[in-house]
Parts: structure tokens; sequence; C-alpha cells
């Protein structure tokens, strides 16, 4: 999805733009796909038969399958390309998210969320925003009956008819949720398919001491970050570990 580079303060404009040309905010993309009518309607509906057009006889994990492929071929995602934003990732990430990684279901918001809008751009940063608003809360009230859920960090990529393959970060339920809940799309969030690693915040903040001991957040598959031996040894750590707590794990799959 792209936006103006132009941060604009969505408490102030309330309600956004309805035309696709004047996008400043996710809320506008929300009125652009959202709003009332019969012209919105088709829209959606447009939009709607792209997606399952789209992954109709492809998974988000056949995509990591082909691009592992790609790359161990010596290839580029040439920046001309809607792949081009997959070539910053590490080459070995697609074969980690073909392994491990956890296809989720799009998630449908019915209205924009009350806690205002996400920072244009900043994915990582507004998925890190929610996983740590969640565990505070938690603190805060432990024993409420109308505490928050758990929420975990998940990184991987995302692709939809308005998201061309990217890295990206959301939150899910846990790190056995089921279903992505993007505030940074949550425009599009219902046509938009992902594949992810989950984090708690425990095992989030672990890797982010590993990076450096001030590293507040990371771009985990990034050629920077998935290339340090000591961050993947730490994730397979997190599997192993989950394995033995018995939580949901993706199926082996062989990659040939």
């Amino acid at each position: 999805m792209l936006f103006n580079s132009q941060s604009s303060n969505q408490r102030r404009v309330p309600m956004g733009s309805r035309s696709r040309n004047k996008v400043k905010v996710e809320r506008d993309w929300w009125n652009y796909l959202h709003g009332k009518g019969r012209r919105h309607a088709l829209r959606r509906r447009a939009f709607k038969k792209k997606f399952d057009k789209l992954f109709d006889k492809m998974s988000m994990r056949t995509l990591m399958r082909w691009a592992a492929a790609h790359k161990a071929q010596g290839n580029i995602f040439h920046s001309q390309s809607r792949w081009a934003p997959l070539e910053e990732m590490h080459p070995d990430s697609f074969r980690f998210l073909h392994r491990w990684g956890i296809e989720y279901k799009s998630h449908r918001w019915h209205k924009p969320p009350v806690w205002g809008e996400p920072k244009p751009k900043g994915c990582y940063r507004n998925a890190r925003a929610i996983m740590r608003s969640s565990s505070k809360s938690l603190k805060k009230r432990p024993n409420s009956p109308h505490r928050m859920i758990k929420i975990a960090y998940v990184e991987g990529v995302a692709c939809g008819p308005l998201v061309d393959p990217m890295q990206h970060a959301w939150n899910t339920k846990n790190t056995e949720g089921k279903s992505a809940l993007d505030w940074t799309f949550y425009a599009a969030n219902h046509i938009t398919s992902y594949i992810g690693m989950p984090l708690s915040k425990e095992e989030y903040e672990s890797i982010c001491k590993l990076i450096s001991p001030k590293a507040r957040g990371f771009n985990l598959f990034h050629k920077k970050i998935f290339g340090r031996i000591q961050v993947r040894v730490r994730l397979m750590q997190i599997i192993r570990n989950r394995k033995k707590a018995g939580k949901r794990l993706p199926l082996k799959r062989a990659l040939r």
C-alpha cells in the first residue's frame, strides 16, 4: 500500500479523504474502500475478487518456496518489479519462512481502531507498540476479567491486491493466534495474506539484546539482521522451546 511521505495526525483529520488520489493516512484507504453506497460496494467486490484470484492456486508458503528457489539460483528482485521490496530480505529468510513460518487468516476490521491512526510506513514500530501496550495492561490489571488479551508480534511477508509482496510486521493473539491483526494496513487487512514468525514480548526483547544493548526494535529478516548467526540460533531455540511445550508449529515440509 502506497502512502504519501508526509505524516498526518488522524485526530486532527478524523474523517480522512474519500479519494484514492489524496491518501495520506490509513483512514483515507478505509474511506476509499468502506464508504457507503453502490460505488463503494462495487469497489470492495472488485478488490475481493482480485484477492481470491491471486490466492486461488497459490499460498504464501508457495510464494516463499518460489522466492527461496529464485534467490538460490543467484537471481535478484529487480527494482522495477512488484517483488522489489523483497530484495532487502536475507536470501535464507525465504527458506526459513517456508519451513517455520505460520500462514495467518486475514482479519476484517468492522470499524477503524479507536486508539488512533498507525504511523505510515512504520509497521515495525506499530506492531511493537501494540505488543508492548498489551503487556502493560496485563501488568496493571492481572486479575481483571476485562483485561486485554496478550498480543504477540509477528514479522514476515504480506501480499495482496493493495499490498505488493513486502517485509511486514503485524500482531496476533498470543504466539498461537491464527488471524493477522494488522493495524498498519487495517483498511486492507481482510484482503491481504500473511506468513510470519510470531514472537512474545520476552522473545522479542531477547533478540533485541543480541542485536544491540540499546536496540528497541529490528527488521528480523533483513540481510543485516538475519545474517547474524546468533539471531538464527535464538530463533531455533524459540522453536524448540515451543515444540517441547506442545505449541502449534507448521507441518514439516521439504524444500526441494
